[in-house]
């Protein structure tokens, strides 16, 4: 499922310990069923159905009740309490994805960079404690993963917007120059934390900071859709990081 519609994650999985492999794989299938719920239907209660059952999941794994037999909600439960993972974090994560379903823009870019934490941002926090990292890097980590969202999202506004989404609340040059900024400072921290046991992690964002760094420097790149890397330079870079593991 991840090789095929989330190859980034599925590489930077791969180069983690098979016993962690076993954790981050749920986890990461989980954020794509939610990801894909919000646009599974232009019927949004058809969309509302399929994220409810993922809160649903989640209240009955806290509740210590019966889980659906579902090849992703049965072993991410498992992975929740493996994990320790966070009911409010997790509950967050999925009421954020409302905004896919709508069509009314972000208020601000405050807002914008709000939904990009509690989807990216937190998705990578928990990959970073699946992995063992310590308690005290999480918000180093969740601000680089909201980078990486950030990223990603720059790179997808071409098609929000032909799927008659509003996702840039400011579309001018400058304004656009400073959120990319604003990703590469958030990305920063982390070179100087250093947080050991993170690289799996952080390794889903392999691409992010030449992304922001193309959107400083052009940020016209991001509604001319030209940020995404040849299928060459992908290849190439994914083959790296499963072979070297950086």
């Amino acid at each position: 499922m991840l090789h095929k519609s989330d190859p980034d994650r599925f590489m930077a999985t791969m180069t983690a310990p098979p016993e962690i492999r076993e954790k981050l794989f749920p986890l990461f299938a989980f954020n794509l069923e939610v990801a894909r719920a919000a646009w599974a239907s232009q019927e949004p209660l058809v969309c509302q159905m399929r994220l409810q059952y993922w809160r649903d999941v989640i209240e009955a794994t806290f509740a210590d009740t019966a889980v659906p037999n579902h090849p992703v909600a049965t072993p991410f439960s498992a992975v929740i309490k493996w994990g320790g993972l966070n009911k409010d974090i997790l509950l967050g994560m999925i009421d954020a994805r409302y905004w896919d379903m709508g069509y009314e823009p972000f208020n601000g870019t405050a807002e914008l960079l709000t939904y990009l934490e509690h989807t990216t941002g937190v998705v990578t926090e928990m990959a970073a404690r699946l992995c063992g990292v310590p308690d005290h890097h999480y918000d180093v980590i969740r601000r680089y993963g909201t980078a990486i969202g950030l990223a990603n999202f720059l790179m997808a506004v071409p098609e929000l917007k032909a799927r008659g989404r509003q996702p840039l609340p400011d579309e001018s040059p400058a304004a656009l120059a400073r959120l990319a900024q604003d990703g590469l400072d958030m990305q920063a921290q982390v070179a100087v934390e250093k947080p050991i046991l993170a690289g799996p992690a952080l390794r889903t964002g392999w691409d992010s900071t030449r992304v922001l760094k193309r959107v400083v420097r052009q940020p016209e790149r991001v509604l001319e859709g030209r940020l995404q890397t040849s299928p060459f330079r992908r290849n190439l870079s994914m083959l790296l990081i499963g072979l070297l593991g950086r």
